[in-house]
């Protein structure tokens, strides 16, 4: 049991603050919450549960994707705080997931709040599931196990999704980011993310990482175009968003460091 109240104090500010800053995102203009039903959606989400249970484990399995599910629909939310009433997501077997709108954020700020809020949504879930792994153990090992499963895989994968590689999320805010103090450089940097991304997915041997890094050195090609199409931030704007960006690569790293050495050490 927790006998300090902190952690149980901290889990409530953090879950208030993370629903305040997507506030406006959970339903659309008519109130209704838009869901994703298609039956290719559908079949790519069953597949995406099935890949993840066959190669995990149910435990583990389970944790990833709902997971990736509630990363997803934080930037769906965030989407949706900014307008973008299309905003959905889908499910990509043994990839994860992909937000889908069908219009470009407005400004850099606009696109990295939509960045930061996938793994931003993820810190509440990060808290509850390590409180709860402690919290648990009397009533339901099975459930604790589970809980601290969840947080270790969150802060695994949204660890590696903050990590500067282009087309990942920490890819689009370091390009954000960087744009407001040097256009130039920005188009390198994410030109050189997409090769960062490409060498690590031919160091862990993952095909399909490296698909993705093709994409993304494709679309990094055009990021000039998106650059003149969106207001840059503002330096106090950037200096804040740099701050937020770097907490949360840290929150995430640390609850996901024992994953982290596995990898790194396998």
């Amino acid at each position: 049991m927790l006998d300090n109240p902190l952690p149980l104090l901290a889990c409530i500010v953090i879950v208030w603050l993370t629903f305040s800053v997507l506030r406006g995102g959970f339903a659309v203009k008519s109130g209704q919450t838009q869901t994703n039903t298609s039956g290719n959606a559908l079949v790519l989400a069953i597949l995406s549960v099935v890949a993840a249970v066959l190669l995990l484990g149910p435990v583990r399995g389970i944790a990833v994707v709902v997971g990736i599910a509630i990363h997803e629909f934080g930037h769906v939310a965030a989407y949706r705080a900014m307008g973008h009433n299309d905003a959905r997501f889908r499910m990509v077997p043994l990839l994860g997931g992909v937000a889908i709108s069908g219009k470009l954020p407005k400004t850099q700020l606009a696109d990295y709040y939509i960045a930061i809020m996938g793994p931003g949504i993820m810190l509440p879930v990060l808290v509850v599931s390590g409180i709860a792994s402690q919290l648990l153990i009397p009533y339901s090992f099975t459930l604790a196990t589970w809980a601290y499963a969840m947080f270790l895989i969150t802060g695994l994968i949204n660890f590696f999704n903050l990590l500067p590689l282009w087309p990942l999320d920490g890819g689009r805010i370091l390009r954000t980011l960087t744009y407001s103090w040097s256009p130039l450089a920005s188009r390198y940097i994410t030109l050189a993310m997409s090769i960062g991304l490409a060498i690590w997915a031919f160091y862990a041997q993952h095909i399909l990482i490296f698909l993705v890094a093709l994409f993304g050195f494709s679309s990094a090609r055009r990021i000039a175009v998106i650059n003149r199409a969106q207001p840059p931030m503002t330096s106090s704007q950037s200096l804040i968003a740099t701050i937020a960006y770097l907490s949360a690569l840290a929150a995430h790293g640390l609850a996901g460091w024992p994953l982290v050495q596995q990898i790194l050490l396998r």
